[in-house]
């Protein structure tokens, strides 16, 4: 374990040349290794055989060794073999008798007693059997912590004598990289001169006295840390930043995609388990099935990675950032229960990874069965509850009232989660069954780490009391205490606290809800010009678009086939309608609802509605910031000016991609959408371009003012690709209507074209240079391509016409921002 963590530091010594090193020092005479000169010279070449790792490498590395040491139980007695041969057999014999006695020793019959040793052994340290006690992860550490002694509650499958067994080296691992890496961030910044930061190891290396045996080593472990640690600081950074989007996002996005197509954990009414079956009554102390080993690897490992997350944010003061974390993953992984098909499909909501984001520093798990020291509910708040007080309470009666909204939506899709889960831990099949008795125990163990998770109205409910719940929950955070504006700057940091409590409150319950007509009803209300709720838009709008991409995704889980083209003419987008006029109705200093419009652009990456907007409030938005208006303005209304444009920018600079899709195949725009804005968050502008002859777009380069027509939105929402299964005459028609101008399919497309001229990107194209008549879809994929690119060209052009003409600032500045949304 040593030897992993010390390779994880990021100096390491080359195998074959430091083999070589110790041949040489060995082979040296005792008058020159008793030399002290020559110990310099031997320190100075070793410096010189370090090989520096980037940040990016030696992160990788220390993940790699922790995946390890959670793994360690498949390397029990594999000493003859590889570890990954080892790993591979194990997952495939665990649980086996008569296979797991041959692991390790292929030369040699062992003995009863050996085998039966080595099997203890591997289910003792295998993944959620802590200390041999079934459903406790192994990566939790404390300072005090003394694994292998000790009492043990709840289930046990360890009854060795020997209660002196090394801790797990998971546990050991996690311990060590917590430590290094606050190690770098606090101690190895950037701005250490050479001197100094060699002379903190000069002073080591020659403290204490050493051995003739063991000085050659004490050098070389120096060394490595003298270069592996300088300016490290922002490994820890990288690392941070990494693992913040990977738990607020990409855990979510992954697991719901693995869900839909591995049907191996597809849960069945007919695969219950009758638990008045006596012979039944030991599933749930039994050991793990032999499948369901990599599921649970991984799931420890996911632990181990967002409790380094959360205590390094815990050691650094940062309790903000811990808490946007655990909010953050509860958002993104809710259970929807209208949308998503439960409890066939287990929930991305782990309450194993929920239990390392709220955990405080010291925490080692103990399950709740055969520990009642604390019964929950009664035990202390918890950081975690604190800080969200701390965030959204100042003295007010309101604010109390705010921040038990919050907390009473966050708890809502962690206790019906929670249910999923239990109906889950039911199955006959070990391989559903394993991970969700787990996620159950951590569910018993987080109601002990704060009182907002303690709901005993919810355990055993309905689907029609959850929903109740959830509707609660909606009508407290829409109250009157939350809609009432305020238009002086005193309380504004509070009202806009209790705009961020609504907002988190409306999107969890909702998108837990899964209501598609609930929320486009709530969307109707919040556009009304008079309701008071316009700030709520963004709310719905995430929560609408996260629902009918789940929605989407369920649905293509039901079709065998393989093509949902069909069920997509369906799928109805009854957001955008309610967008545009709420859009068209807006006034050019409303930059309230201006505002709101901008983030339900960008959440939808609705590209076409931003340039729409950019357009219409631009020019009003330049005048008062740039000329002697901005002197009339409010300290409010300048604020909230600024916060728009920095929004524009802020949308502007996100990358921008130009969909063309058939209208016959509203299936792959739904993929495509559901890619590009849901995961990758892109703005996507759909539809080519108008088509325009190159006489026309020269003639508008080299204008002396600007046309009229340029200043036209060339953008037609709802556009479609030429579709090319159609006749001659019909795809005439087709560019007739979407031509700038006159022209004829000549100008655009010739009627023959050479096939080898693409011999050099496609390998089966023909050899010959023959001519050969263009096709009737060859023909509508160039024009598709060729209008796209033709509104690419017009948008990076469009200020070249401009700026020949006489010098206007305000123009110009609306001008270059609106180029941003094209």
């Amino acid at each position: 374990d040593a030897d992993k963590l010390e390779g994880a530091e990021g100096g390491t010594l080359s195998p074959k040349r430091e083999n070589a090193t110790k041949d040489e020092n060995n082979s040296l005479p005792k008058e020159t290794k008793e030399n002290p000169d020559q110990n310099a010279q031997s320190t100075t070449s070793i410096e010189r055989i370090l090989h520096r790792q980037p940040d990016e490498k030696v992160a990788a590395e220390m993940m790699a060794s922790l995946r390890t040491f959670i793994r360690c139980s498949l390397l029990i007695g594999s000493s003859s073999r590889t570890a990954s041969t080892a790993m591979e057999d194990d997952l495939s014999d665990e649980g086996d008798p008569s296979k797991e006695d041959d692991m390790g020793e292929t030369q040699q019959q062992l003995s009863p007693e050996e085998r039966n040793r080595r099997g203890k052994l591997r289910r003792r340290y295998h993944p959620f059997c802590r200390n041999g006690e079934l459903h406790l992860p192994t990566v939790y550490y404390a300072e005090d912590d003394n694994l292998g002694k000790g009492d043990k509650g709840g289930d046990s499958i360890d009854d060795t004598e020997d209660v002196n067994l090394p801790e797990h080296p998971a546990s050991v691992g996690l311990k060590h990289l917590m430590n290094i890496l606050s190690v770098m961030d606090a101690y190895c910044s950037d701005d250490w001169e050479d001197d100094d930061w060699n002379a903190i190891f000069a002073c080591g290396s020659n403290e204490g006295q050493h051995t003739e045996n063991n000085e050659e080593i004490q050098d070389e472990s120096m060394a490595i840390l003298q270069v592996g640690f300088r300016n490290r600081c922002r490994l820890t950074q990288r690392v941070l930043s990494s693992l913040d989007v990977e738990i607020t996002r990409i855990w979510a996005l992954t697991d719901r995609a693995t869900n839909l197509t591995t049907a191996s954990i597809h849960f069945h009414p007919a695969d219950v388990l009758d638990m008045e079956d006596p012979a039944n009554e030991h599933v749930h102390s039994n050991v793990y099935g032999t499948k369901s080993y990599n599921r649970l690897s991984n799931l420890e490992e996911r632990i181990a990675h967002a409790r380094i997350a959360s205590l390094l944010h815990q050691r650094n003061g940062n309790l903000q950032k811990a808490a946007e974390l655990a909010v953050g993953f509860i958002v993104s992984s809710a259970p929807s229960l209208g949308a998503e098909q439960y409890p066939r499909l287990p929930p991305v909501l782990s309450m194993c990874i929920l239990e390392a984001l709220l955990s405080p520093h010291n925490y080692v798990p103990k399950n709740v069965e055969g520990d009642e020291s604390i019964p929950p509910g009664q035990g202390s708040q918890g950081w975690f509850q604190d800080h969200i007080k701390y965030m959204f309470t100042t003295s007010s009666r309101t604010d109390m009232e705010s921040v038990s909204t919050l907390l009473r939506a966050l708890a809502y899709p962690v206790h019906v989660a929670a249910s999923i889960w239990k109906e889950r831990s039911l199955c006959s099949d070990d391989r559903v069954r394993d991970a969700a008795v787990v996620e159950v125990a951590a569910y018993d163990r987080i109601q002990r780490l704060g009182t907002w998770l303690t709901d005993a109205t919810i355990g055993e409910a309905d689907v029609e009391h959850i929903t109740k719940l959830g509707s609660e929950i909606h009508s407290l955070a829409t109250s009157t205490s939350f809609l009432n504006g305020n238009d002086g700057d005193a309380n504004e940091t509070e009202y806009n606290k209790k705009r961020a409590v609504s907002g988190i409150s409306c999107i969890i319950s909702l998108v837990t809800l899964g209501d598609v007509d609930q929320i486009i009803g709530h969307c109707e209300k919040a556009s009304e010009p008079t309701g008071g709720r316009g700030f709520l838009l963004p709310a719905y709008c995430s929560a609408y678009s996260s629902v009918m991409n789940l929605k989407w995704e369920s649905l293509k889980l039901g079709n065998r086939s393989g093509r949902c083209t069909a069920a997509a003419f369906t799928v109805q987008d009854k957001f955008s309608p309610i967008l545009d006029s709420y859009t068209q109705h807006v006034e050019q200093d409303d930059w309230t609802k201006i505002d709101a419009i901008i983030q339900c652009c960008v959440l939808r990456g609705d590209g076409l509605g931003l340039q729409r907007l950019a357009k219409q409030v631009l020019p009003g938005m330049a005048q008062k910031l740039l000329k002697a208006e901005g002197g009339t303005m409010t300290t409010r209304q300048r604020k909230l000016i600024s916060r728009s444009m920095s929004l524009l920018i802020d949308a502007g600079e996100v990358p921008t991609v130009r969909v063309i899709n058939l209208e016959r195949r509203p299936d792959r725009a739904l993929d495509f959408l559901g890619c590009s804005v849901h995961k990758e968050q892109l703005i996507v502008v759909k539809g080519p371009a108008k088509l325009r002859l190159k006489s026309a777009v020269s003639a508008q380069k080299n204008a002396k003012a600007p046309l009229a027509e340029s200043n036209e939105d060339e953008e037609c929402p709802g556009n479609f690709a030429f579709d090319g299964q159609c006749s001659r005459d019909e795809l005439e028609k087709q560019l007739q209507l979407r031509l700038v101008g006159k022209g004829r399919m000549t100008d655009f497309v010739e009627a023959k074209w050479r096939p080898s001229d693409l011999k050099a990107f496609d390998r089966d194209a023909r050899d010959d240079f023959e001519l050969v008549h263009t096709s009737m879809t060859e023909k509508a994929c160039a024009l598709s391509h060729i209008a796209s690119w033709m509104g690419v060209e017009s948008t990076l052009s469009d200020n070249e016409s401009f700026m020949k003409c006489e010098y206007d600032h305000d123009v110009w500045y609306q001008k270059r921002l609106s180029r941003m949304f094209h």
